[in-house]
């Protein structure tokens, strides 16, 4: 989540701790939903990728708000990539 553009506090605090686990190589990926700006996926897509060394798989997903039975099929599209990723 972000306010006024910028992640929450304890967003951050959870960005720092991650940058102690060797999570270089590892997959990762940035999804949520928002109701205003939505940058937090972008910012957790970059950390994961530039402060982590993770292969982030791209573009994240934002759904606006409560997701549409359209979103909800995006979501489980993003998920079997994720898990195909994982494999």
């Amino acid at each position: 989540p972000t306010y006024v553009r910028s992640l929450i506090a304890a967003m951050k605090t959870f960005l720092f701790e991650m940058q102690k686990a060797d999570l270089k190589g590892k997959v990762g990926a940035a999804f949520g939903s928002y109701g205003w700006s939505g940058e937090s996926i972008e910012i957790l897509t970059e950390t994961m990728k530039n402060l982590a060394g993770m292969n982030v798989i791209e573009p994240g997903l934002r759904i606006n708000r409560r997701p549409t039975e359209k979103g909800l099929e995006e979501c489980r599209e993003f998920g079997k990539k994720i898990a195909e990723e994982i494999k």
